[in-house]
């Protein structure tokens, strides 16, 4: 199996930060964590669409991290909530949306 280097990064509530952290250990045994995006094959966003201005905030990141080329594995409240709208052209080709309902199946 080809191993992957992948960054985890979440925001908003307790629960987005604990299903990242439990995504962290489901893969860490058989790929790389890393602590930055230049470092990374594949980015995990953990997102939040409660508040009107983080949700602006995470379609920002999801734009940003789109632009690298790299997979974009997005997760959380708005990946439930936003699906289609993260999977448009207008973010990118490389992303998978994991909502809350399958946010433990592999990510990569």
């Amino acid at each position: 199996m080809f191993m992957m280097k992948i960054y985890f990064e979440a925001h908003g509530c307790s629960m987005n930060y604990g299903e990242a952290k439990i995504m962290e250990d489901i893969v860490s045994g058989e790929h790389e964590i890393v602590k930055g995006v230049g470092d990374a094959d594949v980015i995990v966003l953990s997102t939040c669409i409660v508040i009107e201005s983080t949700e602006r905030r995470m379609i920002n990141k999801i734009k940003r991290f789109s632009a690298t080329g790299k997979k974009l594995v997005v997760a959380g409240c708005m990946a439930s909530a936003e699906k289609e709208k993260i999977l448009t052209t207008e973010f990118g080709k490389n992303n998978t949306v994991v909502g809350r309902t399958n946010a433990y199946r592999p990510v990569v």
